[in-house]
């Protein structure tokens, strides 16, 4: 009887049963079964058929040196966004700046120049003018008298015109024996009366005497105001102001024409954009028309493939790519255009290798935001 090689019942229930799954295990399963999946199917989208290897470009606008100098400073980072008038370098003129230097002294000298001259102006107004006022005040005065006279004389005369046509005494008192008193009867005597004529032509005489005096005068006081009124700029003609004023005019307009120079050694952006690299750098000559720095407008990307020739039929306008950012980030795209030639290849490997730029738009969701330049995988969508 072989009792002993047979389990027994005590035996079969001593073994210990299996642990049950935990939910922590069961978790890690299923987030490596899904990873496996994403993986799987990344790796069929990638090979599912060739991929080319295109290239992000953006519209670009050159900015170029407008003069000859030495870049001084940069004013914007790379990578930096910068609106229209924005500065982006400043070049430095050594030539340029002696010559400011220089006019800015030339302005100064004749600056000190036109206070010089019309200092020794304003004395000399001066002085003539108040010449000009005296002489003005003494026509004045001769004229007053003049006038006086005239009315004495016409006063006269028309006392004796009286005494010849009047039979009534006539009492003048000018301390003549003549005029003292003048009786007439019914006729003045005949001697009387040439002599009373006679003094009535001299007073008429003396009275047309004292009104050309009077316009004398007269005209005396308009030229004498008409000098004074034109002394100052004849003064200031004679005393160089008007000269110095114009060599000043002229200093300063140079100075103002070399500082507007000096402006434009600050190179400011021309658009609305992403600042590029720098092709130039403090330090570096430029001459006109050299390139500084590229700006790049990112909201007008596309990107640029080179596609073999042998491929280009499965190009056409309007065909949907898949497009692999950095990042394994995957987006959409179109064709744009198809370069109308073909071009050797720049990395051929058989001879007469050709390639075909393709440029590619947005379509669909957004692109991610990656440096200008970057490489992006390209596939054909199915």
């Amino acid at each position: 009887m072989r009792v002993a090689d047979e389990p027994s019942a005590l035996d079969t229930f001593s073994e210990p049963a299996p642990p049950p799954a935990s939910r922590g295990r069961i978790l890690f399963v299923l987030a490596v079964a899904l990873a496996a999946g994403i993986g799987v199917a990344r790796w069929i989208n990638h090979h599912g058929g060739p991929t080319f290897q295109g290239r992000l470009t953006a519209h670009t606008t050159v900015v170029t040196a407008n003069r000859s100098g030495m870049v001084a400073d940069v004013l914007a980072a790379e990578g930096a966004r910068v609106r229209i008038g924005d500065p982006l370098v400043t070049l430095s003129d050594s030539e340029l700046q002696e010559r400011i230097e220089q006019q800015t002294a030339e302005v100064a000298r004749r600056k000190v120049e036109l206070q010089t001259a019309q200092a020794q102006a304003a004395l000399e107004i001066e002085w003539r003018q108040r010449a000009i006022d005296n002489e003005i005040h003494e026509v004045r005065l001769a004229s007053a008298g003049y006038l006086k006279e005239k009315y004495e004389h016409e006063l006269h005369r028309s006392m004796l015109a009286d005494v010849l046509t009047s039979s009534e005494i006539a009492s003048l008192d000018d301390g003549s024996d003549a005029f003292k008193s003048l009786i007439t009867e019914k006729q003045i005597p005949a001697d009387r009366r040439i002599s009373t004529m006679l003094q009535l032509e001299a007073a008429a005489n003396a009275a047309e005497v004292s009104s050309a005096r009077i316009e004398m005068c007269d005209s005396d006081l308009k030229r004498l105001s008409s000098m004074r009124e034109r002394m100052p700029e004849l003064v200031r003609d004679a005393s160089g102001v008007d000269v110095a004023e114009s060599r000043l005019a002229e200093a300063t307009a140079l100075l103002e024409r070399l500082q507007a120079r000096e402006t434009s050694l600050t190179v400011h952006s021309p658009a609305i954009a992403v600042v590029g690299l720098f092709v130039k750098r403090p330090g570096d000559r430029v001459q006109p028309g050299d390139v500084i720095v590229e700006l790049l407008d990112d909201a007008r990307c596309q990107l640029t493939v080179d596609v073999p020739s042998q491929h280009i039929d499965d190009f056409t306008l309007g065909r949907e790519l898949t497009l692999t950012f950095p990042g394994s980030e995957v987006r959409t795209g179109r064709v744009a255009s198809i370069a109308p030639q073909a071009r050797p290849q720049a990395n051929a490997t058989g001879h007469g290798d050709t390639s075909v730029l393709v440029r590619v738009e947005q379509a669909g969701e957004l692109w991610p935001t990656v440096p200008i330049g970057s490489r992006v995988d390209v596939q054909l969508a199915e």
